[in-house]
């Protein structure tokens, strides 16, 4: 993938607008964005070989997480901040655990995928990162500061993304790490949508009795929705 050319000289990933009320292309071409009063002139494109290692003739290894050490440390420094479980270590130990070993892995996925230009993080940029005014651990923020990191380290699984925002509420619109709004048709706001809509059983499915009666089972939940089709209706893990 060629370089792009922004005005910011930390020539960091910007990502696109959310919302639809703000956003006029569904593309990133001839973007153009003010974020914290630095004027972008390019909004970059992911880099696809971390997904697609053979974009554009790439020869790497595709890696795809399920679970690592960076998502088992953070998981217990959210549960040990939360007063559920004790492990030995402190919540500091285990956040700044985590937030390294996930900076480790992207470093060997991006490795292993080639990716365009890749240069391994150095010890220094991990722990200015980990000295960072909004990263560096403060008891009285941890719960926000771990999601925070557990939203980072989740980039290349949106679906974790997904569960961990309905499951916290974090990040959002008044977190260190800020989520935009999103509205449409003159400021109506959107809502994330809690569950995909549910398929409707088949009469003509060999399987319609046993899904009829799954379906059945899950509507007893009173927070389930109003019907099958309803988004914001809850699936069995999301509690209020």
């Amino acid at each position: 993938m060629s370089p792009v050319t922004i005005t910011d000289s930390l020539k960091r990933y910007v990502g696109s607008l959310i919302s639809p009320d703000q956003s006029t292309s569904r593309y990133y071409t001839s973007a153009r964005r003010s974020l914290n009063g630095t004027i972008y002139d390019t909004i970059s494109k992911l880099q696809y070989r971390i997904w697609q290692p053979e974009f554009l003739s790439g020869t790497g290894n595709a890696v795809f997480p399920i679970l690592t050490y960076a998502d088992y440390s953070l998981l217990k420094a959210e549960l040990q901040a939360r007063g559920i479980i004790t492990t030995g270590s402190s919540v500091q130990t285990l956040y700044e655990q985590g937030i390294k070993a996930s900076i480790d892995t992207y470093n060997f996925i991006a490795k292993e995928a080639i990716v365009d230009q890749y240069v391994p993080t150095t010890a220094g940029e991990v722990t200015a990162y980990l000295n960072a005014s909004n990263v560096q651990f403060n008891p009285s923020k941890a719960l926000e500061q771990i999601i925070i990191q557990e939203y980072l380290n989740y980039f290349k699984q949106p679906n974790e993304v997904w569960a961990l925002i309905k499951r916290t509420g974090m990040p959002n619109t008044s977190t260190a790490l800020k989520l935009e709004a999103p509205t449409r048709n003159g400021g109506i706001p959107l809502t994330m949508p809690r569950r995909i809509v549910l398929p409707t059983p088949s009469a003509n499915n060999l399987n319609y009795n046993n899904q009829l009666s799954a379906l059945n089972q899950m509507k007893q939940d009173p927070d389930f929705g109003a019907s099958e089709s309803d988004i914001q209706g809850r699936i069995w893990w999301d509690k209020k």
